[in-house]
């Protein structure tokens, strides 16, 4: 993607295709499996004949961290898997989101800025396979915590309907050398055929600035902001009879502003919204997209511009103030559905000063409930960080 303008401070040009980057890889980023809405049954998920390996490149005249991981042996999941696609297992009930592989560790090689990402899954000989074979893959930083919550940041998270990404050259995610990252991945056969795929191989290229080409790159984070987050447990709730709601108050540790946003909600959700508790202003809202029958088809995306669209307006977040974030669902159905219900918002956050941006603490209880709840590497235990000392998590369901 080429520069159109300056960067966020300077107020630069955005093209649309960039807004859309933006939004993406924030999204994309913060909420990790929660954002992969096709279902499965939970017993078909990821079986393995052998255990899948991580390997790790760097090519530097493209500039891309190349991670490899597999072999995944992925069996057919039979005619279930057609029901579940549609949000329902085969006796009515809603499915539930896949189940993950081991955590595969390994360390960020390049000082620079993460700035996309490019996915494709193969077999064993190389042929391309699927996009929806990927159910969800996500990525962990055991470096950096979270702005709304002290928790371990997830870097990269993607689901079975996204589209690679690329932001502009001015923007990007800072990557220190040795940043301690893992990736943990789901794989699904929907396909309904007698088909089974034991060697699948997925292939991540991550696109970089080396810190030493260029020092006038934006630092920018991915956000969360969730109604219902219990580290290490769900952040689903029930969705009863008519219309109902949930809330959560917070705080951020550092002042900034807000280039984009999206939301997640499942069937029935009408809006999920920001709000300054203080004023009782509503900061953005955003509405789910239902059919005719209440059933999410999408959320809305909101992006933080100003003069007829070409620049950025950054939606401000003070440190110390207190927000809410809040989902409401409307649901026509007489009973209640059991965990139901999501609502959250992510984003992309520029901090005014990266450097206040507060350090993990690794013995604090969020950590180690999170750290609890991650997938184990191949040959740990359940107990402990997953690699290294005062290993840290992020959230999960």
């Amino acid at each position: 993607m080429r520069k159109v303008g300056g960067g966020f401070r300077r107020g630069g040009v955005w093209s649309a295709r960039a807004w859309a980057a933006l939004t993406l890889l924030g999204s994309l980023a913060c909420a990790g499996p929660r954002l992969a809405t096709l279902s499965a049954p939970s017993h078909a998920l990821l079986a393995r004949a052998e255990v899948p390996e991580l390997r790790l490149t760097v090519d530097e005249s493209a500039r891309e961290v190349v991670v490899d991981m597999g072999p995944f042996d992925v069996p057919d999941m039979g005619a279930a898997a057609h029901d579940a696609a549609a949000g329902a297992m085969p006796d009515g009930t809603p499915a539930t989101h896949g189940q993950s592989g081991p955590l595969m560790p390994f360390e960020w090689p390049v000082e620079g800025w993460l700035r996309g990402f490019q996915v494709r899954l193969t077999d064993a000989e190389g042929n391309e396979l699927p996009r929806h074979i990927l159910h969800h893959l996500i990525g962990v930083n055991f470096d950096r915590r979270q702005l709304a919550y002290p928790a371990l940041e997830r870097f990269f998270g993607i689901g079975t309907e996204t589209e690679d990404v690329e932001l502009p050259s001015w923007i990007g995610v800072p990557m220190a050398e040795g940043q301690r990252l893992a990736f943990y991945a789901s794989l699904h056969n929907d396909t309904g055929k007698d088909l089974d795929l034991d060697q699948v191989y997925v292939r991540v290229a991550m696109d970089y600035t080396p810190r030493s080409h260029r020092d006038d790159v934006t630092a920018v984070l991915p956000v969360y902001f969730d109604t219902d987050n219990r580290i290490g447990e769900t952040n689903m709730w029930d969705v009863r009879p008519g219309r109902s709601e949930k809330a959560w108050e917070f705080t951020v540790p550092v002042s900034g502003g807000l280039l984009g946003v999206t939301g997640h909600l499942h069937d029935y959700g009408e809006h999920v919204r920001l709000e300054d508790v203080e004023t009782g202003r509503v900061l953005v809202r955003l509405d789910g997209r239902r059919d005719a029958e209440g059933r999410l088809e999408g959320v809305e995306t909101r992006i933080f511009r100003k003069w007829l669209g070409l620049r950025s307006n950054p939606l401000r977040l003070e440190a110390g103030r207190l927000y809410r974030v809040v989902g409401v669902y409307d649901s026509p159905l007489e009973e209640t559905i059991e965990d139901g219900a999501m609502a959250h918002i992510v984003g992309i956050f520029a901090p005014d000063d990266m450097s206040r941006w507060p350090s993990l603490d690794p013995e604090s209880e969020w950590v180690r409930l999170d750290v609890s709840a991650l997938p184990r590497p191949p040959g740990e235990g359940t107990e402990g960080a997953p690699h290294g000392e005062g290993g840290h998590g992020g959230h999960h369901e």
